[in-house]
């Protein structure tokens, strides 16, 4: 009884990888490769490298990117208060929303999927 349990276990599991298998190798699958050749080039916001030096301990850290730690920002409902902060921030957002566009159809396909 036990041993017929565990093969029972064992085609069904096998079973259900080669459903996902074929659904992977599925021929109108989007790559991430066909995403990237589809799109127009989207160009990357760069963070200005504004070197600050501090001392901790003795010993002298440089941070490139310390001026993207806005100093009157208490907490998430404020908000950012420096300008070029939120302008850097809004470009990288404007970034992601422009990347990931194509890919909304597929992201619903998989959420779909692996939901059932």
């Amino acid at each position: 009884m036990q041993n017929s349990v565990i093969l029972y276990s064992l085609l069904l599991t096998t079973t259900f990888h080669q459903g996902l298998a074929n659904d992977m190798t599925h021929e109108n699958q989007t790559t991430v490769t066909d995403v990237l050749v589809q799109q127009e080039p989207i160009s990357v916001p760069m963070a200005a490298k504004r070197p600050t030096v501090r001392t901790v301990h003795g010993v002298e850290l440089c941070d490139d990117y310390a001026w993207l730690r806005d100093p009157q920002w208490k907490n998430p409902e404020d908000g950012v208060q420096d300008a070029a902060i939120l302008d850097y921030l809004v470009a990288e957002n404007v970034y992601h929303d422009a990347f990931m566009t194509s890919l909304t159809e597929e992201r619903g396909r998989l959420f779909k999927q692996r939901k059932g």
